[in-house]
């Protein structure tokens, strides 16, 4: 689920801006990842965003209803 979920935030707009809608403090790690910044910050980003996925109910239940619709 991490690389679909990571696929979703880069291609995605509108699961991107739900997801910074819904959780603001993810805001920065998102747009990291769509502007490409370095490999490390980038991987520093990916590692916030999947921990915060991992411990967050509501932004499991957000993906599974985008990736449902998506496939």
């Amino acid at each position: 689920m991490k690389e679909e979920l990571f696929y979703l935030i880069l291609t995605d707009d509108s699961f991107s801006n739900d997801v910074i809608r819904n959780f603001p403090g993810m805001y920065s790690y998102v747009t990291s990842l769509k502007q490409n910044a370095s490999r490390e910050h980038i991987d520093k980003c990916k590692e916030r965003i999947w921990n915060f996925y991992e411990s967050t109910d509501s932004f499991k239940t957000l993906f599974s209803n985008y990736y449902s619709s998506y496939k």
